[in-house]
């Protein structure tokens, strides 16, 4: 399912992590494929003697690409599928790391975070109901089954709000209600109720990060956007992106 991997490396020693990382992810996963690498660096020289540096010791067969245009209009025009990367942040201005992550939209994401569990077990899924909903928990059940993990679906019911302005009966209520009708909902687009579905009260933005870092989550599996967005991430998976402690995934 993952084909042509490509890892972006900032030649930095912390990406010793990530490749370890990506490592045995595409090893457990069956993949094959040759790696490519891709640097944004000048010198030639230096280049080679530090990706053989930190690269060596993991992936024997690789290529190396080096970008001299900016980055975002060369990926757009990769055939590769997939992108691994380390997430980095910057509270001033964004980093070249997210530019990628909300510019493309051809490529799926891997998105790596400081000390990930290398053996993802417990995996997260934020569902919206919708079909894309389908594809999330599809490459979940993939994972799963290569790591003999367990799959958790969420849902924000996006109700809490409700609480300070009627009865509490007329909240509990209400609460019924939008879980019969998620519940519904999650049986009609998967055609499955197999697989346990969390329902929180809260808003998607405020509270899934929450609930997903005060569990033992090693992995969470997004849509790219929801149904009303036709920006390359949605704003809640943007968050998500930013927010969770654990790698994550963008399909």
């Amino acid at each position: 399912m993952i084909k042509n991997p490509l890892i972006y490396l900032s030649l930095e020693e912390a990406d010793r992590e990530l490749l370890k990382y990506t490592k045995n992810i595409l090893d457990r996963l069956g993949s094959s494929a040759k790696v490519t690498f891709l640097l944004i660096h000048k010198s030639e020289e230096e280049i080679a003697r530090r990706v053989d540096a930190l690269v060596k010791d993991y992936f024997k067969d690789y290529e190396l690409k080096r970008v001299r245009e900016p980055v975002e209009n060369f990926l757009k025009s990769l055939e590769c599928q997939w992108l691994f990367l380390r997430y980095r942040r910057s509270f001033f201005r964004r980093t070249l790391h997210e530019r990628i992550i909300q510019s493309l939209d051809n490529l799926k994401l891997w998105i790596y975070k400081e000390k990930a569990l290398h053996e993802p077990k417990e995996i997260y899924v934020p569902i919206d109901l919708s079909h894309r909903s389908k594809g999330q928990v599809e490459f979940a059940l993939y994972i799963a089954d290569r790591f003999n993990g367990r799959i958790r679906l969420i849902y924000a019911l996006s109700i809490s709000r409700m609480k300070s302005k009627v009865s509490h009966s007329e909240y509990e209520n209400l609460r019924s209600v939008k879980e019969e009708e998620a519940r519904y909902v999650y049986a009609d687009v998967l055609h499955t109720e197999d697989l346990p579905l969390e329902l929180i009260d809260g808003d998607p933005i405020k509270d899934l990060p929450k609930h997903i870092n005060q569990r033992n989550c090693h992995l969470v599996i997004l849509s790219r956007r929801s149904r009303q967005e036709v920006r390359p991430v949605g704003r809640v998976s943007l968050h998500l992106i930013r927010s969770v402690k654990c790698p994550v995934v963008v399909l």
